[in-house]
C-alpha cells in the first residue's frame, strides 16, 4: 500500500490517542465527555474528508474514472455520516467501559497535562505534522533518543495504537468488499477467500503500520519533555489507562467497520 495512503488512514487513529476489559457501567453523559474531551469528535467528523483525501491520492495514481471517483466519494460520505459513527462509538464505550475506568479517565483528560496532550494529537492530521512525519519515513533523520524511543515503544504497546492501526485499515477493506460481494450474491466460499485474502497482508501490514507509528509518535509528542512523556505512558499503563484507551480505539475500528460496509453497499445499490 502506497506510503501516504496508509498514513492518511492511520493519521486519524493517531489523533484520537488519549482516548481490559472489566465490568462496564459507563452512562452516556461519561461516553459524550470522553468523546468531547479526547478530542474523538472531532476526529470522527473529519472522517468523510480523510475518505476524500484517500480518493484524491487514488485520482492521482490513476486507474478509475471521473464518474467512478465520484460515484466511490458519494457513497464513502454517506457511510461514514458523523453522527451515526459517533452514536455508534458512544455505545460501545458505554458497552466496554468499567465506570471507575471512566472517571479515571476524565480526570487524566482533564488535567494540565492531559489536556496538552490532547492538543498535540489533535494536531496530528497538521500538514506540518504531515510532512515532518513524511520526511522522516522517506529517509530523513528523527532525531529520537534511543530512551525516549523506549518510551514511545512501551505506549504502542500499551493502548494497543499499531493494532488498532491494522484493524481500521483492514476493517475498511473488509466491509467495503463483503458488502459489495454479498449484494451481487457471490458464494459464501468466494466471499471466505476474498476475506483470507485481505488478511494475508496482515504482516506486512503490521510493520509498516509500526514503522509509521514510531516515526508519528516521535514527531507528535516533540514538545513533551521526558518527565512529561513519562506520565502520559503511566497513565497509558496503567489498569484504567489500559481499558481506556482500549474501549475508545476498539470503538472506533467498530464505528468505521460499519461505516465501510454502509458505503460498499451503498456503492452497490449505486451501481445497479
Amino acid at each position: 500500500m502506497n506510503k501516504r495512503i496508509l498514513a492518511a488512514l492511520t493519521f486519524c487513529l493517531l489523533a484520537a490517542l488519549t482516548l481490559g476489559q472489566a465490568q462496564a457501567g459507563t452512562s452516556s453523559e461519561q461516553a459524550r465527555q470522553l468523546m468531547a474531551l479526547s478530542g474523538m469528535n472531532e476526529q470522527v467528523e473529519a472522517m468523510p474528508g480523510l475518505m476524500d483525501r484517500v480518493l484524491d491520492q487514488q485520482a492521482a495514481e490513476g486507474g478509475m474514472s471521473d464518474a467512478q471517483l465520484q460515484a466511490l466519494s458519494t457513497a464513502l460520505q454517506a457511510g461514514f455520516e458523523p453522527e451515526r459513527m459517533k452514536r455508534e462509538m458512544r455505545e460501545y464505550i458505554q458497552a466496554r467501559l468499567a465506570v471507575g475506568d471512566a472517571r479515571t479517565a476524565l480526570d487524566w483528560l482533564n488535567s494540565s497535562l492531559g489536556r496538552r496532550v490532547t492538543e498535540l494529537e489533535g494536531a496530528a492530521d497538521s500538514p506540518e505534522v504531515q510532512a515532518e512525519m513524511m520526511r522522516i519515513l522517506q529517509g530523513g533523520e528523527s532525531g529520537v533518543p534511543e530512551r525516549r524511543q523506549a518510551l514511545l515503544d512501551r505506549f504502542d504497546a500499551a493502548t494497543g495504537a499499531s493494532e488498532m492501526s491494522v484493524e481500521m485499515i483492514l476493517g475498511i477493506q473488509r466491509g467495503m468488499v463483503s458488502a459489495a460481494l454479498r449484494a451481487a450474491g457471490v458464494p459464501d466460499e468466494q466471499l471466505d477467500m476474498a476475506m483470507a485474502q485481505a488478511e494475508a497482508s496482515r504482516g506486512q501490514l503490521q510493520a509498516a503500520v509500526t514503522e509509521q507509528n514510531r516515526v508519528a509518535f516521535g514527531v507528535i509528542y516533540r514538545d513533551l519533555s521526558d518527565a512529561e512523556l513519562g506520565k502520559y505512558v503511566t497513565f497509558a499503563e496503567s489498569k484504567a489507562g489500559r481499558g481506556y484507551h482500549q474501549a475508545m480505539l476498539e470503538g472506533f475500528v467498530k464505528a468505521i467497520e460499519s461505516a465501510a460496509e454502509r458505503s460498499g453497499e451503498a456503492i452497490v445499490v449505486g451501481g445497479r
